[in-house]
């Protein structure tokens, strides 16, 4: 018992964030789970600390000039290195950020974007012309490929390979 009020004590002359307290509603020092430290002591003594959940901190908002993301092409706010916030965060905690060098430019970045998207997509036409001329039949090779299977996705790789579908 000692040792949590010695923690909660040095974590309330730490804490500089002053809060509107959920359980009584006076202001002071956040203890924690949005209670000032008088609230948070008695709910832990008396065992119901449980009833106010901690709270998740919630990831800043991600400030920055909108474009496509070299990694995903999705649209957004770009972080740096061409890459959204989300694939950012994901390849700096991986530690792959290397891959993606430093843009002097948005339009480098959107360029090289677009060039990798062509070059997959005439990976995938290559790949289907050649399933096809080995006998399978449009929708597995669709699937082979990787593509979702539609109707309108197998008429597009057919007219590649001249023909009907």
């Amino acid at each position: 018992m000692d040792a949590v009020k010695e923690t909660l004590t040095a974590a309330s002359r730490t804490s500089r964030s002053t809060i509107t307290c959920v359980c009584c509603g006076d202001t002071g020092p956040c203890a924690g789970r949005g209670l000032i430290r008088a609230c948070y002591m008695r709910r832990y003594k008396n065992g119901t600390l449980h009833q106010f959940p901690r709270g998740r901190q919630q990831e800043p908002e991600p400030i920055g000039r909108i474009g496509v993301c070299v990694c995903c092409g999705t649209e957004g706010p770009i972080k740096g290195r061409g890459l959204t916030y989300a694939c950012y965060q994901r390849h700096r905690w991986a530690g792959t950020l290397s891959r993606f060098p430093l843009t002097t430019s948005p339009r480098e970045s959107i360029r090289r974007a677009q060039e990798e998207r062509q070059a997959a997509y005439v990976a995938r036409q290559e790949d289907y012309t050649w399933l096809r001329e080995q006998g399978e039949s449009p929708e597995h090779a669709v699937a082979r490929v990787g593509l979702k299977v539609s109707p309108s996705t197998v008429r597009r790789y057919e007219r590649l390979v001249g023909g009907a579908a």
